[in-house]
Formats: C-alpha cells, sequence, structure tokens
C-alpha cells in the first residue's frame, strides 16, 4: 500500500484524476468559443423601364445660304434657332423625346444619353446639348446624367437638343429628311 491506499484505489484514483482533467479541459475549450448570429438580406427591385412615347424631332428648317446655325427643340416643345440664318418652317414644328420611365418607388433612377450623333451633310446633333425635364423644370443633361426619384407608376421624362447644321460642310446638307438614334439609358443609381 501506497500512501494508504491499495493498487486499485490507486489505479481508480489516478483514473479519476484524468477523467476530471480531461473534462476539465474540453469545458474549458468549449467555454472559450462564442457565437455571433448575422442577417442576410436582399432588396428585390422592379427594373426599369422605359417606353419612349414621342421621337425628338426638330420640325422644318428652311436652308439659308452658308453658315453654321444652331437650332433648338425645348422640352416644352419650343423651337428657336440659337444662332445662324436658318428659318424655321411654319406648319413643320418639331416636339421633344418622350418617355416614360418606371422603376421601384423612392429609388433613384440615372439617366443619361449617347454621344455626338452625326445625322449626315453637316449635320450633328450632341448630346451636350440634350436638356431634361421631369417635372422639376428644363435641366441640361450635357453629358453627365441627371437623376430622379423612381415611380412605379411612372415619371413622364422629356429630352430637348440641339442640332448643328454647317451649310458650308463637303458635302453640304441638302434638301430631304435626316434621321438618327440615340439611347437613352436610365438605371439605378
Amino acid at each position: 500500500m501506497l500512501f494508504g491506499f491499495n493498487c486499485r484505489a490507486r489505479a481508480l484514483f489516478i483514473f479519476l484524476c484524468c477523467l476530471v482533467s480531461f473534462i476539465a479541459s474540453y469545458i474549458g475549450v468549449a467555454s472559450a468559443q462564442t457565437v455571433s448570429t448575422t442577417n442576410a438580406s436582399v432588396d428585390l427591385l422592379d427594373g426599369v423601364s422605359i417606353a419612349k412615347t414621342t421621337d425628338l424631332d426638330f420640325g422644318g428648317v428652311i436652308l439659308n445660304g452658308s453658315g453654321t446655325s444652331v437650332v433648338k427643340v425645348a422640352t416644352n416643345n419650343d423651337r428657336t434657332v440659337v444662332s445662324g440664318n436658318v428659318i424655321l418652317a411654319n406648319g413643320l414644328g418639331g416636339s421633344a423625346a418622350d418617355y416614360t420611365i418606371t422603376g421601384t418607388d423612392g429609388e433613384t433612377i440615372e439617366i443619361n444619353a449617347d454621344n455626338v450623333q452625326v445625322l449626315g451633310d453637316g449635320l450633328t446633333l450632341e448630346n451636350a446639348d440634350f436638356t431634361t425635364d421631369y417635372g422639376t423644370g428644363e435641366v441640361a443633361l450635357g453629358t453627365g446624367a441627371e437623376t430622379f426619384a423612381a415611380s412605379s407608376s411612372g415619371t413622364s421624362v422629356k429630352i430637348g437638343g440641339a442640332i448643328t447644321i454647317n451649310e458650308d460642310a463637303v458635302p453640304a446638307p441638302t434638301e430631304g429628311t435626316y434621321t438618327t438614334t440615340f439611347d437613352l439609358n436610365a438605371d439605378y443609381q
């Protein structure tokens, strides 16, 4: 007998000490762990849609010999000769482009337009001359972008612009209808 224990009792004591030590170390490791719960979320938005109701039309313009002229169509459909000597033809009035843009209520939509478009023979349409009106008054769209609050019922957006007519170009513009296209881009900001 050693220390007043027989061999079986001693072996049992050592076994119990080892078991308690193992359990204590396991509990110590387990109690050092922590748990954090994290939320995951997604905001589902209706896609932005654009429905064009009217094209941008500069109306009838009478050439007047030479030089460079600029004709503007405002978002309220008013036409003016900004510079030069062309004449606006009566009865052949123009109109601003008109779109209905829809999206998720309260989200911000950004719109912008393509770069310079050449109509041909001395005629150019530049996005730097585009203006827009979505109910807050006419502002320059230019080469940047404009933003407005989306509406699921749709927001009317008008795009006006200016066309440059260079009667001295080679070849010079002649009588006829000149047409080009430009893209209006809209997306959530």
